[in-house]
């Protein structure tokens, strides 16, 4: 619980049911002061609509171009992986003779 007797919302980027900082949010629509963000946990399916304020709605952006930075750096990763292990199974058919014309 946090001061005042409240109980702590978790941030948007976290989904109520799995618990992990999946949610993306599918649809925002302006409200007044506000915006309605309907969120979507593609981990679990859970869904919801909250109702966020501007700093939210700014640290929900943040944290969902944090998560796209990560990919791209899995990604990255993963593609230099993926290089690595091909050219070392081209060198070791090379090595081999176990490539023919035919192979082209």
């Amino acid at each position: 619980m946090t001061s005042g007797g409240r109980t702590s919302v978790p941030a948007p980027h976290i989904c109520r049911s799995c618990r992990l900082p999946l949610v993306q949010p599918q649809r925002v629509v302006a409200e007044r002061s506000r915006w309605r963000v309907f969120l979507r946990c593609p981990s679990c399916e859970w869904t919801a609509e909250e109702l966020l304020d501007e700093l939210a709605l700014k640290r929900l952006d943040e944290e969902l171009e944090r998560g796209t930075q990560q990919l791209i750096v899995a990604m990255r990763q993963a593609t230099d992986m993926n290089m690595r292990e091909y050219a070392a199974r081209f060198t070791s058919a090379l090595h081999a003779d176990a490539i023919v014309p035919a192979d082209f």
